[in-house]
């Protein structure tokens, strides 16, 4: 029962960091995500016919598409 309020409390101040958050917004006020991801990876959309059924690459195939 003891751990009931410090539970509390450490919930609360969690929601009022995460309250406190700068969010950049759009025009339309909806969260701005533009600019955070990282798009620098190998792994294509659509993956090539040339692998077939197989469900991994070997370490020289992955090394051809590198190049």
């Amino acid at each position: 029962m003891n751990r009931h309020p410090l539970s509390a409390s450490l919930l609360a101040i969690a929601l009022a960091s995460a309250a406190a958050a700068d969010i950049p917004r759009t025009a339309d006020g909806t969260p701005d995500l533009s600019g955070y991801y990282d798009v620098a990876t190998l792994t294509p959309v659509d993956r090539p016919q040339i692998f077939g059924d197989n469900a991994f690459l070997t370490l020289e195939q992955a090394k051809e598409i590198e190049e």
